[in-house]
């Protein structure tokens, strides 16, 4: 299936370098839930528990800018759709 990639592990981690203000993610975790633990250069910022299929809210600041944003997953069976930007 490539339109999402499945953690197939019970833990996992997504690295990824942007130029926003805001970063969104479209995710699913269709039994159970997710806890996605989100960082910013480094910085732990927030948890995003993940259930049913929406659009997440990663980061929100009002600063655009240059910045990594990396996320530990953890929850086998975690789907990921797409990330947008703001």
């Amino acid at each position: 299936d490539q339109e999402k990639i499945t953690l197939s592990s019970n833990t996992g981690k997504i690295k990824l370098r942007f130029s926003a203000a805001k970063v969104f993610m479209v995710a699913s975790k269709p039994t159970g839930e997710a806890i996605l633990k989100i960082s910013i250069d480094g910085k732990f910022v927030k948890e995003v528990k993940v259930t049913t299929s929406t659009l997440y809210t990663l980061f929100d600041s009002s600063e655009y800018g240059d910045k990594t944003i990396e996320i530990e997953i953890i929850g086998a069976g975690f789907e990921a759709f797409t990330f947008t930007f703001g």
